[in-house]
């Protein structure tokens, strides 16, 4: 399951070499919690995203791609990312000073986001507290902003940003 790069997008055909891009149909997360209890890693759906816990677990890095929605993440993109609960363990532990779940592995992948569309100054204050908040619970490195006008700026720039 070794992947240099996880693509995590809403928008569609994006055509990146070397890269697993996550940006088709799934199953909502049902919260049944048996990717982390009975089968650990691996979604009771099986669809193109039930392996996604292994990707998270052997990227170097996670590049997310996604429309800003009131400061946040599409649903598209936050649809993937909770079927990435396996990720984690059950149980806690401390860091930073703060519960989180505990790793599974060692692996601290580099984390890009490029938004875009209608982005304000507050929606940029929520995006770096929202990345800073999800580098600490899920172990991320580092992680970095970047800003696009459209799906088409994306596009244009996206080998830019992620090569």
């Amino acid at each position: 399951y070794f992947i240099m790069k996880l693509i995590i997008s809403d928008i569609e055909n994006l055509n990146l070499n070397n890269c697993n891009i996550l940006d088709y149909n799934i199953n909502y997360c049902k919260g049944c919690f048996n990717c982390w209890i009975k089968s650990p890693m691996k979604c009771i759906f099986n669809d193109k995203c039930k392996d996604t816990s292994k990707y998270f677990l052997t990227a170097n890095d996670i590049i997310i791609i996604s429309k800003n929605i009131y400061g946040s993440f599409s649903s598209k993109v936050k649809q993937i990312l909770e079927r990435n609960i396996g990720y984690v363990y059950p149980f806690f532990t401390i860091r930073e000073k703060e519960i989180h779940h505990k790793m599974r592995n060692n692996n601290r992948p580099n984390v890009i986001v490029i938004f875009y569309g209608n982005i304000s100054k507050n929606d940029k204050i929520l995006h770096n507290e929202l990345l800073k908040r999800n580098k600490i619970n899920f172990n991320y490195n580092n992680y970095k902003i970047f800003y696009c006008n459209n799906e088409n700026d994306v596009r244009s720039k996206i080998n830019d940003i992620i090569y």
